[in-house]
């Protein structure tokens, strides 16, 4: 259960004021998966890789919102979010050649930071409606702290079995976020067309996001006053370098492409959802350290959804 959204919107004559709280990304997964049969990067043969990991990462932003009409048809406004990430991770792996080698990792991220965005909208006919915004995520402070417990075994290339490593490493390096511009239209005849286009630019510094571009759109068709459908396609494709031959430790590289399902039902102040969502894709990866080897990498992704609205 995620309650990620709550906002209101109040006019004082041309001008509208609001405030909102938003999670705009939120993560929970527990892994749990062996492997079997693999080469080392220093071409010991592992019989078994196991790996459990616990991964908690979300995101929230809270902030004030201001908007005035231009004209009878154009309006522009703006949001400023206060952002606040907390992460953390706990993962541990085991190797097995015949003996043992094990990690166990642990690391906690907090980010404080600021988000500004700029929208415009405006009517070009009765029923045609044109969206821009542009955005940008600042992080004015970071901390970042990662607990390492590793032993080593003695197999040839690995590590001198007596190796006990205890390591504690804190950082406040701030990461870099890129520019983000967003272009939607939206065509009200029934039933209603709507489409989204997000261009996203490299930015300087340490970040690793490249320019991207994705695409989504949707339809919705109301049955009767209480009752709706909606549909939708989507591409959620990779902001990370292309996986190149010779390189070692590189992101992986996955393009992803998905439609969604729902009906909705509505009362005078609120709606019920029930949908499900399909993504499916493919890419590279690396999956061992230190080791030049490409793997290829197919993702299907099925999700089943619940949610609840209410208006006042």
């Amino acid at each position: 259960m995620l309650p990620n959204y709550f906002g209101f919107v109040g006019s004082l004559g041309k001008i509208k004021v609001g405030l909102s709280y938003a999670v705009p990304d939120a993560v929970q997964r527990n892994q749990k998966q062996s492997f079997s049969d693999l080469q080392s990067s220093v071409g010991a043969k592992i019989d078994t890789y196991r790996i459990n990991v616990n991964d908690v990462d979300n995101t929230y932003n809270f902030g004030p919102s201001l908007a005035i009409s231009l004209s009878e048809n154009w309006s522009i406004g703006t949001t400023i979010y206060l952002h606040y990430r907390d992460a953390t991770v706990i993962r541990n792996q085991v190797l097995d050649t015949g003996e043992f080698e094990w990690t166990n990792q642990y690391q906690n991220r907090t980010d404080w930071g600021v988000q500004p965005k700029l929208g415009l909208m405006g009517e070009l006919t009765d029923k045609l409606t044109l969206g821009l915004t542009v955005s940008r995520l600042w992080i004015t402070s970071t901390d970042l702290r990662e607990q390492t417990t590793y032993r080593g075994i003695s197999s040839k290339g690995f590590s001198d079995p007596d190796l006990v490593l205890m390591e504690i490493v804190n950082s406040e390096v701030k990461p870099d976020h890129p520019w983000a511009t967003t272009a939607g239209v939206a065509w009200f005849p029934s039933p209603a067309l709507l489409s989204d286009a997000s261009y996203y630019i490299k930015v300087t510094g340490n970040s690793i996001k490249e320019a991207n571009f994705n695409l989504a759109a949707g339809v919705e068709y109301y049955l009767n006053d209480s009752l709706a459908i909606r549909g939708g396609l989507f591409t959620d494709r990779a902001n990370t370098p292309d996986v190149k031959n010779g390189g070692k430790n590189q992101q992986e590289h996955i393009d992803i492409y998905g439609g969604s399902l729902s009906l909705t039902h509505f009362t005078k102040a609120s709606g019920t959802t029930l949908g499900v969502s399909y993504a499916t894709g493919s890419g590279d990866a690396q999956m061992i350290g230190d080791s030049t080897q490409i793997q290829k990498v197919d993702v299907d992704n099925l999700s089943v959804f619940l949610s609840a609205s209410h208006n006042f």
